[in-house]
């Protein structure tokens, strides 16, 4: 066999391993910031460097949009996930048809939560025009736990430990969620995390559990189907910034939850492989395309 061919193989092995999910010359994640008002808490630009450093290096593609840019002016078909963290503004219809429309077609939609002390009730209204679409209800209560949690001893930052089995959170202990809502579910949406048997609303900010306020099994997370595509929404942007992306399983969350999205994880508690692994596997490919080349050349007549 000639060794140029070998060689011009083993190229398009390599190249075509890392098998990036959005279209041809398209680009993995989109963070939106057409809505973003914020210049440093909020903003996945900011408080997302340590998320994009992981993306990064597992050779999964971001971009972010221009602000002020209507979502509606974007092919959002080149993106294989749309991140919408903590919005500022309201989506008009013509945005949340484009939103919907692109989960319908197999697109995955992120919604990473917004604030709970300084998003206007308007805005929480509004995010709920669009994620009931899918069965999720953002609901402005706060959720505390005053046994699992980090930080102050107010519980404002439960540590999420209970979750529903075959998602994301394989080798997780605990996911640490400051300051987060809750979350209510219809069909077809389920909810994914939830506070365990303590954690509590509290509705009129005192810290403690009153008589007339849920506890127990608050769910936190959740995640819809539409169409072809997929939901999965959180009670606080905060689960990703970067105060709290190394506390207890932050990190590893989110690496399992891009990663297996991307890559068509079967929801089974199987890690998907990411793009490095795609290469490392690539190159061993190579590798042996190469060897059994050489014993070729080295045995035939």
């Amino acid at each position: 066999m000639n060794r140029a061919v070998i060689l011009i193989v083993g190229l398009v092995v390599i190249a075509s391993f890392p098998l990036l999910s959005a279209e041809a010359g398209g680009t993995d994640v989109l963070f939106d910031l057409s809505k973003e008002a914020d210049t440093l808490y909020g903003n996945p630009e900011v408080q997302g460097d340590m998320l994009c450093s992981m993306l990064e290096g597992e050779g999964i593609t971001y971009a972010f949009t221009e602000r002020g840019r209507s979502l509606a002016l974007y092919d959002l078909s080149s993106y294989r996930i749309l991140v919408i963290w903590d919005p500022d503004g309201p989506y008009d219809e013509n945005e949340r048809t484009a939103i919907i429309s692109f989960v319908e077609q197999g697109g995955i939609l992120l919604f990473a939560g917004t604030s709970f002390y300084n998003t206007p009730d308007t805005i929480y209204v509004n995010c709920n025009e669009l994620l009931t679409t899918f069965g999720i209800t953002l609901v402005r209560e706060q959720v505390l736990d005053k046994t699992d949690y980090i930080g102050c001893h107010c519980g404002t930052t439960p540590l999420i430990h209970t979750f529903a089995e075959g998602y994301f959170f394989y080798d997780i202990s605990y996911v640490a969620c400051n300051h987060t809502g809750r979350i209510e579910t219809v069909h077809p949406a389920v909810p994914i995390a939830f506070g365990d048997n303590d954690t509590f609303v509290d509705l009129n900010g005192n810290e403690m559990h009153d008589e007339n306020e849920m506890i127990g099994s608050i769910p936190v997370m959740a995640m819809s189907t539409y169409g072809a595509g997929v939901v999965v929404a959180f009670g606080t942007e905060k689960v990703f910034e970067r105060s709290y992306f190394n506390t207890k399983d932050n990190g590893r969350f989110a690496l399992n939850l891009f990663a297996d999205l991307l890559y068509q994880y079967p929801l089974d508690g199987t890690p998907a492989a990411s793009n490095t692994m795609r290469y490392a596997v690539g190159f061993a490919s190579v590798v042996i395309v190469l060897v059994i080349a050489g014993v070729y050349r080295h045995n035939r007549p």
